[in-house]
């Protein structure tokens, strides 16, 4: 029999259906999902079917628990319990669970510490916190100490108290409501303000005044675009955090949905536009209250927003992230707020709420940009380019290291010119020079742009250790007349000179780039020159982009331009080449040994994954390599490389 299609379960969450050649459907669940996308429209007897999925169920079973396990502490008993949820046998749940013990994965007293710091945080007594306990399977003789270890839990009562509702207005029934659950604990209000613990008593929580301004809100954040934007929006986050609402990734069921978006070129605008009406649909449906959109493309086009999508609440324009509180806070008033300050306004940027994974963060140490490139709208987006002084972005990168990240990645629209507008001789060389004083163990780099890489750069990339020799460089072109039309600063000499530079002091250098094929008047000799360039030069890694006609540019005016399909086949041949490049650097790889940092464990590929210094986050390729033991994600390990697939290398554990 043959599986002619696999498709999701209407009826329960994470189980798919398996049509068969006859018209049979199969029940599976999402761990076998893999295998039959591996063998669908292959005949299998019924045997072969049955043996696939419970082969696929065992792994996945022993995948996700292993995974649990080492993402947070975890008790054998609440293992266990989830084993059971995901439908284990008793024979699975205690072979996984005894694989775990001697792995070193379960610990019950790290879990009942952790259950106590977390719900004790939430205004649990003692009493209630020893029924959670006992709910948790967490021994008895365990509770003591956990109680011990972690903050006084009465304490937390108070604590509780005075930040959800001291200084606020409420109305009685709401007064009622919170008193009365404070008393089925055990304990009265007692003073915010006060140092000691909240006595037991019976009184309510007439002390308080009330603000209902200050109730917490739900804010959903949603991040499009570059890595500088998803900066921007880590700093919204903390600024909505440290206000006291409640910061979350999704927007259904919140109050506030903020969107910050890209409006760089068509797609990203697209992309925008799309992300907007879906959150309007869960306006609609009643899962959200209000949309907040944020960022460039709503600096570049307030008047069409507010025509054209009324279901946009409010808007922030890219100098007015600061205002993200102020502007929920309006929202929720029943205003439509609309911030646009200044977009070269100065100001060093706050805190910031990081989302990528604990191991990799981004340093922006510039914002905006002054380089004016013909076919670019950043500067009337962003503004002048403005750097960010070394003090502050030397504590907000020592803040990231304590906070465990190995790998930082220092971003801005052009790094090169960090400093040059601060008047002192900052400069992005002396930079990182304290940064690789830091625990980091990885630093990189982008973006430089080729006519600001002076020697003093290069010998500190080549000379310090933690630079990872990978540069992000983007030229866009290679011919000088289209060069020259793009208002770049460099010639194809130049370029060629510097490469042969930076080769020549960091042999093992990897260098990415961007290009753009269709730029007004390439025609096919300024392309087969950038096509010969490529191929003599062999730049390891290229990001190629369809020339985009963008409203407000020098070059949307141009004469000579090139027909969007020609300009698209040229994407294709660069793309194509670049694969062939990319694929003989791979195979110089092969039979070497790279270190490589761990990404996790992939499930659909059976095996761990993780980057090289040639791979930066999301934009290159990965290493997917076999281990013994359990290798956790953000620890470094040595790979040998063995394969080449797509673009990717394979390779197993160095031990």
């Amino acid at each position: 029999m043959k599986i002619v299609q696999l498709k999701p379960s209407q009826r329960v969450q994470g189980r798919w259906l398996a049509q068969l050649e006859d018209g049979t459907l199969l029940r599976v669940g999402e761990n076998e999902v893999l295998n039959f996308s591996l063998y669908g429209g292959k005949e299998l007897t019924e045997e072969e079917l049955r043996a696939i999925t419970q082969a696929a169920r065992k792994s996945g079973l022993k995948e996700k628990a292993l995974n649990l396990a080492a993402s947070k502490p975890i008790s054998r008993r609440e293992m266990e319990r989830k084993l059971e949820s995901w439908e284990a046998s008793e024979e699975e749940t205690a072979q996984i669970c005894d694989r775990l013990e001697e792995l070193g994965l379960l610990d019950d007293q790290r879990y009942a510490c952790t259950v106590v710091r977390h719900y004790s945080g939430k205004g649990y007594g003692v009493r209630k916190l020893q029924d959670e306990l006992y709910r948790r399977g967490v021994p008895r003789e365990m509770w003591e100490q956990a109680l011990e270890e972690a903050q006084d839990p009465t304490n937390a009562i108070e604590a509780f108290v005075a930040k959800k509702l001291a200084g606020k207005e409420v109305d009685r029934r709401e007064l009622k409501r919170v008193s009365d659950a404070l008393l089925r604990r055990g304990y009265q209000s007692g003073d915010p303000a006060g140092p000691g613990p909240v006595q037991p008593g019976r009184s309510g929580l007439k002390n308080y005044e009330i603000r209902s301004d200050m109730m917490p809100y739900k804010i959903a954040f949603v991040s499009l675009g570059c890595a500088k934007n998803l900066v921007n929006t880590e700093q919204m986050m903390a600024l909505c955090r440290k206000a006291g609402h409640i910061v979350t990734g999704e927007p259904e069921g919140a109050d506030v949905a903020v969107l910050n978006t890209c409006g760089f070129i068509e797609s990203a605008k697209s992309e925008a536009i799309e992300n907007i009406l879906e959150l309007a649909q869960l306006k609609q449906d009643g899962k959200l209250k209000k949309l907040l959109v944020a960022g460039c493309l709503t600096q570049r086009y307030p008047d069409d927003i507010r025509k054209e999508l009324p279901e946009v609440d409010g808007m922030l324009g890219t100098g007015s992230y600061t205002d993200v509180v102020t502007a929920v806070e309006e929202l929720m008033a029943g205003e439509r707020p609309e911030h646009f300050e200044r977009i070269d306004r100065a100001y060093d940027d706050g805190e910031r709420m990081v989302t990528t994974p604990p191991y990799t963060a981004y340093l922006k140490i510039a914002e905006g940009c002054s380089n004016g490139c013909a076919f670019c709208i950043i500067p009337k987006l962003r503004g002048r380019y403005r750097s960010r002084t070394m003090d502050h972005l030397l504590e907000e990168a020592k803040s990231l290291a304590d906070s465990g990240v190995k790998e930082l990645i220092v971003i801005a629209q052009d790094i090169t010119r960090y400093g040059s507008d601060l008047g002192d001789g900052t400069t992005l060389a002396g930079l990182l020079k304290e940064l690789c004083k830091l625990p980091f163990h990885w630093i990189r780099l982008h973006y430089l742009y080729p006519e600001a890489i002076t020697d003093e750069l290069v010998e500190v990339i080549a000379s310090e250790k933690k630079i990872v020799h990978y540069l992000d460089i983007p030229i866009q072109h290679c011919n000088d007349g289209i060069l020259k039309a793009m208002r770049r600063r460099n010639t194809k000499v130049e370029l060629e000179e510097l490469f042969a530079r930076l080769r020549k002091a960091i042999p093992d250098v990897v260098i990415r780039t961007s290009l753009i094929c269709g730029l007004p008047g390439e025609g096919e000799a300024e392309f087969e020159e950038l096509c010969e360039f490529l191929k003599e030069q062999k730049l390891q890694r290229a990001g190629v982009f369809q020339f985009s006609p963008e409203e407000g540019t020098l070059a949307e005016k141009m004469e000579n331009q090139v027909d969007p399909d020609v300009a698209a086949r040229r994407v294709e041949l660069v793309v194509d080449l670049q694969s062939r490049i990319m694929d003989e650097y791979n195979e110089e790889r092969l039979g070497t040994v790279m270190e490589v940092l761990c990404e996790g464990f992939d499930s659909q590929a059976g095996c761990f994954v993780g980057r090289t210094y040639a791979d930066s986050v999301e934009i290159d390729g990965h290493v997917y390599f076999t281990a013994a033991g359990l290798v956790s994600a953000g620890e470094f390990v040595h790979v040998r490389i063995t394969g080449v697939s797509d673009g990717d290398l394979t390779g197993e554990i160095e031990e």
